[in-house]
């Protein structure tokens, strides 16, 4: 009896897998007839070879990006876009991030040229501004929207050519040359980064390394946070390393929580845009602002909702209410070359942290943010000046 049992038992787990491996098999194939669908459709509109990229390909794409130089131009375009310097670009393993706009499970489509055919493709109507990619043999990938109702997709698709360890963008009739500064550590669902300490504790714990809002209070910063203590009625102190350290990351909109008295300006910005905090850079619409200080004063909830600095803040819900929390603020120290003076010492970035919480203001609205990787930069960002 207990031989019987035991083969039906056997037979009835290899029939699980068995179906299991089938279930599996029949999704991948589904999943690879609807890549291919898309491939062959983008191939046939533009008479170009197209295939589905490897794996191989993608993963040298994998990581953190950033404008540096000004390669070429379209020959067909009578005026050339050349806003592209210091901007970021993101790739990551169902994530590509151009300006703050995510794209998730983006579908990477490619083929291969010559030097001289890079040159003369119609696809790509490429001319070199010098001879630095002349002679080089590349891979024209194309990276686009994998939706399957076939709605718009904004800014899809992207064109990008990759030559040895280097990595060209096409934007506005623009070539423009990246380099690779970072690598991304995306987090998943059961990620337990965030909850293994409530954030409040986390920033208050000891912390005997000086933060860089320390090292960077300069004359002019001091002077800057004094106008704000004057104008917003609080005391701000420098935010700590450990918070800085938190803040470090990829962030994501998740939701908005809560607005002030509405005005002109104050849209609803999209959920699942991306904000982005390094070493030496916040980066907000592919935007870095360099050297950035963090200065923060502690409240409760109900406060904020009566705080200049807030703007009248109104809740959503009563979700946050009788917590305290931390209002930060952050400052450009030095101001992006490529933006001028307009894009120096500005109004702040406005944050506030409740428990494990970070919310972001924008025109009006509080955002929450969830943190879905971290940044492990091989190199800082530069502060690209056009030339």
């Amino acid at each position: 009896m207990k031989k019987y049992l035991i083969v039906v038992l056997v037979i009835f787990c290899i029939g699980v897998i068995w179906y299991r491996n089938v279930e599996n098999s029949s999704k991948e194939q589904k999943n690879n007839e609807e890549i291919n669908a898309i491939i062959t459709d983008y191939a046939e509109q533009t008479q170009r070879p197209f295939v589905s990229a490897p794996i191989e390909i993608e993963k040298k794409l994998y990581g953190v990006w950033q404008a540096k130089e000004y390669a070429g131009y379209r020959r067909s375009t009578r005026y050339q876009w050349d806003g592209l310097w210091g901007n970021i670009i993101i790739f990551g393993e169902n994530t590509f991030i151009y300006d703050n706009i995510s794209y998730t499970h983006p579908v990477f489509a490619y083929y291969e040229s010559s030097a001289e055919d890079l040159e003369t493709d119609e696809y790509l109507e490429l001319e070199w501004t010098d001879e630095r990619y002349t002679g080089l043999n590349g891979l024209v990938i194309a990276v686009l929207n994998s939706e399957k109702d076939g709605k718009f997709v904004w800014g899809m698709p992207y064109q990008f050519i990759m030559m040895e360890d280097r990595l060209i963008i096409e934007r506005g009739g623009s070539y423009f040359g990246l380099v690779k500064v970072g690598d991304i550590k995306p987090y998943h669902s059961d990620n337990t980064y965030l909850n293994e300490m409530n954030l409040t504790e986390q920033i208050e714990s000891v912390d005997s390394v000086q933060s860089k809002s320390e090292r960077y209070c300069d004359e002019s910063v001091k002077n800057l946070i004094e106008s704000y203590e004057t104008e917003y009625h609080h005391l701000f102190v420098p935010a700590t390393s450990q918070m800085e350290t938190y803040l470090h990351g990829i962030w994501q909109i998740k939701k908005c929580v809560g607005e002030t008295e509405p005005s002109d300006f104050s849209d609803k910005k999209v959920v699942s845009d991306i904000i982005v905090f390094c070493e030496n850079a916040w980066i907000l619409n592919g935007i870095p602002s360099f050297q950035p200080v963090y200065y923060y004063y502690e409240s409760c909830v109900e406060d904020l909702e009566k705080s200049v600095l807030s703007d009248n803040l109104k809740w959503e819900d009563n979700e946050y209410k009788k917590m305290k929390g931390k209002v930060i603020i952050g400052i450009q120290t030095e101001k992006n070359e490529s933006f001028g003076s307009s894009h120096g010492l500005s109004e702040p970035i406005k944050l506030i942290m409740i428990e494990n919480v970070l919310m972001i203001e924008d025109e009006g609205k509080y955002y929450e943010l969830e943190k879905i990787g971290e940044v492990e930069m091989n190199d800082m960002f530069s502060n690209v000046k056009p030339h």
